[in-house]
């Protein structure tokens, strides 16, 4: 089923084929007949003779004789993964009237990401190659379990390299703002032989594949996140929808390039061929995808300096040929670097530039001596000027900033967008180079975490610390009220275990949602509510009081007594 993000939501049918029905349905359109159904099949998987054996699946667990065309692509270990994720959400579904109310997000992000894992079935060793034959050898993509969760590893011209999905990463792991990768792909010191193998110095990159309706208006928290991640020694790779299915559908290189990577539209385009010279591969950042650019960085071990130089090269570009100092270039380009910690350069060469016809996409260059007298600094500052989000709207699941636009801004909006992340693929390789959403400028308190390292951040070195950075990293929690967000730093600091979940529905006994909260701790039957939402919204807060929940605001003072059910036999 089509839906307005382009992809196309999956849903599992079960339909009666036995004029008048065998009753088998009714029977399973109950949820706890159904989940029962999962769990004795989940059981009888685990449990069968083929599991003692080494196998993956038999006749007795999971083959059918109709299926022994297919037999090869059936797995018992798949089959448990996917009924373990099912099951451990059991207690936490929903009824819904029609399928076009569930939630898209969850559903599109995880298409778009069962997409990238079909794009690296789809790389090959020598991505930049014209003809086929001289791309080489396709990577192998296999099932793997990292980290204790269904993952993936990826051989590349020789290069492994593990695929973890859905990583939470916060101060606890050395990444001062927390977030939440799509997927974290780390290239192994073993070979596709087996053999140890130098580590060549690539670093472990982590993969966004974000939907544009639900990353429109929070570019600056989104660059904010992968600023922390670089500085944590990550690289970043931002992939929007065309770039992915693009990739995945071999569409031609011309249509998946973006051509606001050309050098030579950028003010100084003979300083770039000049830097490239002949230290590269000479890939030109404009004529290759974002895809192929990241299949590159998998596949050549030397892709960190070469990288490297591409940044350097296309720095140089972005600044001028004139030896002009525009005040107003020098302020941007200073308070961008002042919100990453910089301290103030003085530049020879300083000025604005924004690509042809781009409004929302601008660039502030400068040159500057560097510490050894001899060589030259190139600067470079990007700023994004986003659409600022209707906070009370956002909690909307089908609201989409981008319908304020006509159809021409819209599209207008979703080139540059794209191409700014684009560039910060390209120009993350080097540390005279920063992005940031317009709205770090407006609250430069922001990006206070993130100065201050790992110092000013919540202390989530804890057991529960993977937990708590699922709720921080979650895209909603910008939108939650200051008094949620000190409270959450409260219960952090205190100890306390982190929520079931961001947004809760307390539903009644016909599933139907009756009420709703930020926070809520089920086991506990603790909820929580900002002292305002609690007396603006009096008959919400007491469906919770009917049923027997402790209702808290950032105003407890006896979060112990409170939580103490919960924290029992925690380490404080």
């Amino acid at each position: 089923m089509p839906d307005n993000s382009g992809l196309r939501k999956t849903y599992l049918a079960l339909y009666d084929t036995v004029p008048g029905g065998t009753g088998y349905l009714k029977q399973l359109s109950d949820p706890d007949t159904m989940f029962e159904v999962f769990s004795r099949a989940k059981e009888v998987m685990e449990h069968c003779e083929c599991a003692k054996n080494g196998g993956d699946g038999c006749y007795r667990c999971l083959y059918a004789y109709r299926q022994s065309q297919d037999l090869k692509l059936i797995s018992r270990k798949t089959a448990l993964a996917m009924l373990t994720g099912i099951l451990d959400l059991a207690n936490k579904r929903s009824r819904v009237t029609t399928v076009s109310k569930i939630n898209t997000n969850k559903l599109f992000d995880s298409g778009l990401e069962q997409q990238f894992i079909e794009a690296l079935r789809c790389m090959h060793a020598h991505p930049f190659a014209e003809s086929d034959d001289a791309k080489g050898r396709r990577a192998i993509v296999k099932d793997e379990f990292i980290n204790s969760k269904p993952g993936y590893s990826i051989t590349v011209n020789g290069s492994v390299w593990s695929v973890e999905p859905q990583v939470a990463l916060g101060p606890a792991d050395g990444v001062a703002i927390p977030c939440k990768p799509d997927f974290v792909l780390t290239v192994s010191n073993i070979d596709e032989s087996g053999d140890v193998v130098e580590h060549d110095g690539r670093k472990p990159v982590a993969i966004f594949t974000d939907g544009l309706q639900y990353h429109t208006g929070i570019v600056a928290q989104d660059s904010l996140k992968r600023e922390a991640l670089r500085q944590a020694g990550y690289r970043i790779w931002s992939l929007d929808y065309d770039d992915v299915i693009g990739y995945v559908q071999g569409k031609d290189v011309a249509q998946l390039a973006d051509p606001m990577l050309a050098p030579k539209s950028m003010p100084s385009p003979v300083a770039y061929k000049s830097t490239i010279g002949k230290r590269t591969d000479e890939f030109n950042p404009s004529e290759v995808s974002a895809m192929a650019m990241l299949e590159y960085y998998l596949a050549e071990p030397d892709a960190e300096r070469i990288f490297a130089i591409q940044a350097l090269a296309m720095s140089y570009a972005l600044n001028p040929r004139n030896k002009n100092v525009e005040p107003q270039a020098v302020d941007m380009l200073h308070r961008n670097e002042a919100l990453h910690g910089e301290n103030e350069s003085t530049f020879m060469i300083c000025s604005s530039w924004n690509p042809s016809n781009c409004t929302r996409l601008k660039f502030q260059s400068g040159l500057c001596i560097g510490e050894d007298m001899r060589t030259t600094e190139p600067h470079v500052g990007m700023v994004f000027s986003d659409i600022q989000r209707d906070a009370a709207k956002a909690k909307n699941d089908d609201y989409n900033p981008l319908d304020a636009l006509d159809e021409n801004e819209a599209e207008t909006f979703k080139t540059q967008w794209a191409a700014f992340w684009h560039f910060a693929n390209v120009m993350q390789f080097s540390e005279y180079f920063h992005a940031i959403g317009d709205a770090a400028l407006r609250d430069e308190s922001m990006y206070e975490p993130l100065r201050n390292g790992l110092r000013n951040a919540p202390d989530l070195q804890k057991d529960n610390d993977s937990e708590w950075n699922d709720i921080l990293a979650d895209p909603t929690y910008v939108y939650c009220a200051d008094e949620t967000k000190e409270a959450v730093k409260r219960f952090i600091e205190s100890d306390i275990p982190a929520p079931d979940a961001l947004g809760y529905e307390l539903l009644d006994e016909n599933e139907e949602i009756i009420a709703q909260a930020e926070l809520a701790w089920e086991d506990g039957k603790i909820v929580f509510f900002p002292s305002y939402d609690l007396q603006s919204d009096r008959e919400n807060a007491d469906e919770f009081v009917k049923r027997g929940w402790t209702i808290i605001t950032e105003n407890n003072d006896d979060l112990d007594k409170v939580f103490a059910s919960l924290t029992e036999g925690m380490e404080r």
